[in-house]
């Protein structure tokens, strides 16, 4: 039997794919995504990847791990929409960051 012959794509192949396989970049993301609340990796990135990765990160992972890390007004957002979805900014600037805090110690 010929072996170039058991080496084809079937191009009418619905199942068929190239994009299965993420790039290491995405799954190194996603690692660190998942580990964060263990091992806060934020300021040693470029910043390309961090925005990306705040822009990926629950807004679950505790507030002794981001609260001194985290300065992303878009991330303090996220943030404020989960946890009281009719909240306003307010104040001078309308950071969110400090209405995240203000609220929380108020107990909103």
């Amino acid at each position: 039997m010929d072996p170039r012959r058991l080496r084809r794509i079937i191009a009418e192949d619905p199942e068929w794919n190239r994009d299965t396989v993420p790039t290491l970049a995405r799954l190194c993301m996603a690692q660190l995504t998942q580990s964060f609340a263990q091992r806060p990796v934020l300021r040693e990135l470029p910043e390309k990847y961090q925005a990306q990765l705040l822009g990926t990160l629950g807004t679950d992972v505790p507030l002794a791990v981001t609260a001194q890390l985290i300065d992303d007004d878009t991330y303090w957002k996220r943030c404020c929409v989960a946890r009281w979805p009719m909240r306003e900014a307010r104040g001078p600037r309308g950071c969110w960051k400090q209405l995240f805090f203000e609220s929380h110690l108020q107990g909103a």
